[in-house]
């Protein structure tokens, strides 16, 4: 048996579900501090630096192994029910995490939360993929986004007609399909003149989509109706909605639609909604930096993040990115790249 063990005997159990980053790579058996080649028990989640001291810890320290495998199960158990119950709490890598153990039941819905995840961030590609997923197994959400993922053609080869037909099939029991059938109203892609777009966002809201709280809080913004407007963008933004944080974050940094302006609020807003992905939100919060507000004046972090936005196809980001080039900042300047983003 290896003594070295001992003297992290009684911490053991209690660190084993540990995330900080002091013990992330440290032998549970020998305490040896390893970056690469080591292991991980997946009943437990406990660190190794190899086999060998993985199947020795179990060997010899039985109790702990238990106590460890039984608080890994509880931290999972908590992960499932957050990913499945209120998903919007979860980061993406969770909610594939969770989708991965294969849980009965819960894969549709989970499928399609992964999939508005990699939409938000504008990787069609996978949000393709995981509303194709979700159809697949039937959810009527996911079946209604992949209609829309058809009609834009992101991630896929456009056709209007099998995008139309796909959420008109869901149409009375998706939130999402009629979240999308009033855009395509609206965008007069569509013609139903027994539904109006407002009304068709407002009971989507109503039963629970996101997008259609967006949706009907930039409608009620444009409208000139602030209140509702706030309204909509706050119960979206609660769900950690990346583009309604975003929204929000712009409307209390310039003290519009009604609100007074509230600079650190807007920070925090926009902080949450760039974790999310959401390129506008990535842009606004290059703003923060290039601007210096609230934060130090910092090009090189402003220059990544409106790199990031402008990669996705944000124009604003594009043109600071253009002058970035010109003055040098954040960056080697560069004239031809300056002037190949500023003449788009």
């Amino acid at each position: 048996k290896n003594t070295n063990k001992s003297n992290n005997t009684e911490n053991t159990a209690s660190n084993s579900t540990s995330n900080s980053s002091e013990n992330k790579n440290k032998c549970e058996y020998c305490g040896q501090i390893f970056t690469e080649n080591g292991c991980e028990d997946t009943d437990t989640g406990l660190k190794f630096c190899c086999l060998g001291h993985k199947g020795a810890f179990k060997r010899d320290f039985p109790d702990e192994y238990q106590e460890a495998k039984k608080n890994h199960d509880n931290l999972v158990s908590k992960r499932i029910e957050s990913a499945c119950e209120k998903p919007y709490n979860c980061t993406l890598d969770e909610l594939l995490q969770v989708e991965s153990m294969n849980i009965d039941g819960r894969q549709k819905s989970l499928s399609f939360e992964i999939s508005e995840r990699y939409r938000v961030k504008k990787d069609y590609d996978n949000s393709f993929y995981w509303a194709q997923k979700s159809a697949n197994l039937n959810n009527s959400d996911g079946i209604a986004r992949l209609g829309w993922h058809y009609i834009f053609a992101h991630g896929c080869k456009k056709d209007l007609e099998k995008g139309i037909s796909m959420i008109k099939k869901v149409l009375g029991e998706s939130a999402e399909a009629q979240c999308i059938m009033g855009t395509l109203l609206y965008n007069k892609l569509v013609t139903d003149s027994s539904n109006t777009p407002e009304d068709l966002w407002k009971k989507a809201a109503m039963n629970g989509s996101l997008d259609a709280m967006l949706k009907c809080g930039l409608y009620f913004k444009d409208k000139g109706e602030y209140t509702e407007a706030i309204k909509y963008l706050t119960s979206a933004a609660e769900k950690n909605y990346g583009p309604a944080q975003g929204e929000l974050s712009r409307i209390y940094k310039n003290g519009t639609c009604g609100q007074n302006k509230d600079e650190k609020k807007a920070l925090q807003l926009a902080l949450k909604a760039a974790e999310s992905g959401d390129v506008a939100s990535l842009r606004l919060l290059a703003d923060f930096y290039d601007e210096g507000i609230l934060l130090p004046k910092d090009y090189e972090k402003a220059f990544d993040l409106y790199n990031k936005a402008a990669e996705k196809g944000n124009n604003y980001a594009k043109y600071k990115l253009g002058l970035y080039y010109l003055n040098g900042n954040g960056c080697i300047r560069d004239l031809n790249k300056s002037y190949e983003l500023l003449k788009k």
